[in-house]
């Protein structure tokens, strides 16, 4: 038995394979394109709580310097004292005061290392996540995969929609044509009462 091409079945058939296509087709870019995102907000929750836990530690490092400067500083106030109060009528005088001043400014460089290290961690700036490809690529995995499903679900309905068509063109194109009959009808009765009335009459001749 000969197989029809123009067969309903058939074409219901193929449509149906059609319609799936587009379905696994928006599934997938909706699952591949919210991966995406899902792994950079991950990603970005991630970063942000480290980041959280970063600032805690830095605080309690930069009260850990404050109270080791305050405590340098009434070190080295304290030998400073010390080495004003030595009797510079010692014979010994010199080196005693040399040994002090060098204890004192070995303090006052812990000093200004502690405020070194202080400002650099109340200035340090946390680095932001690198997150915004994930986004970017899983928006536009999601768009394209709806267009491409939209554009291929439409192509199963264009039958229907030629039949919506159709319907709509139909009233009017029906409208032109009796108006033309009625037009044409008119004509083809003048002309035959008109063959009717003389059918013997011949032209004058000039």
């Amino acid at each position: 038995m000969e197989e029809k091409y123009l067969n309903e079945e058939r074409y219901q058939r193929q449509n149906s394979k059609i319609k799936l296509i587009s379905l696994v087709i928006f599934v997938c870019g909706l699952l591949i394109g919210g991966g995406l995102i899902a792994f950079g907000l991950i990603k970005q929750n991630e970063a942000e709580q480290q980041k959280q836990t970063t600032l805690a530690d830095t605080s309690i490092r930069i009260d850990k310097i404050q109270n080791e400067i305050s405590s340098l500083k009434v070190e080295a106030e304290t030998k400073q004292e010390k080495c004003e109060a030595i009797n510079m009528n010692d014979p010994d005088w010199f080196e005693k005061n040399n040994k002090c001043e060098q204890e004192v400014s070995s303090v006052e460089s812990m000093i200004d290392n502690l405020e070194s290290e202080q400002f650099e961690l109340e200035h340090q700036i946390p680095p932001d996540p690198f997150t915004a490809p994930f986004y970017i690529f899983g928006v536009f995995i999601i768009i394209g995969s709806v267009m491409i499903s939209l554009a291929i679900w439409l192509f199963t309905k264009r039958r229907a929609i030629r039949a919506y068509s159709a319907q709509q063109t139909m009233p009017v194109n029906k409208e032109i044509i009796n108006e033309y009959s009625e037009t044409v009808a008119d004509a083809a009765g003048k002309i035959a009462n008109a063959v009717k009335q003389d059918p013997n009459q011949k032209p004058n001749d000039k």
